[in-house]
């Protein structure tokens, strides 16, 4: 889990990051996918905001790819320019109560995530993103945030 917490924290501090997206915006859970035979990891940035007992959660706005372990830019996308996208409504409302299970389950995919990038350094196999991938469908669609993931 380090590697990817590790990961995450250098791409917080990217310069991109830094200068072209509004502080208000967070990452995404990781999607991983291979490109030209490299491991990358996908990002969408959306805004999260807490209101009474809800989390409302924005369209995404940002798509980041990067190559794993370089932290290089392999693709940025501004929404609002590639698709029309304002993001000025909430695509979802979830009940902020009652997220200790939630939380284990967004634990459950970083872990998942993690277990990934670990078997890909140890054997460079391309059916980790698939497998990681299934997982991450699976886990987005109990956590309730699917939504925000299948639209791309």
């Amino acid at each position: 889990m380090d590697k990817l917490m590790d990961f995450q924290k250098r791409i917080a501090e990217h310069p991109i990051l830094r200068k072209e997206i509004p502080i208000a915006f967070q990452l995404g859970f990781p999607q991983l996918e291979i490109k030209q035979g490299r491991l990358c990891v996908r990002y969408l940035l959306h805004k999260i905001e807490k209101q009474k007992d809800m989390l409302l959660l924005y369209p995404p706005q940002f798509e980041l790819l990067l190559s794993y372990p370089f932290c290089r830019i392999v693709r940025f996308v501004n929404y609002t320019y590639e698709r029309g996208i304002e993001g000025k409504n909430p695509l979802l409302a979830l009940p902020w109560a009652g997220s200790g299970e939630k939380n284990k389950l967004a634990a459950q995919l970083l872990q998942e995530c993690a277990a990934s990038l670990e078997k890909w350094e140890k054997a460079n196999a391309p059916e980790v993103a698939g497998e990681y991938q299934s997982k991450f469908w699976e886990i987005t669609e109990k956590l309730g945030v699917f939504p925000l993931y299948r639209g791309e």
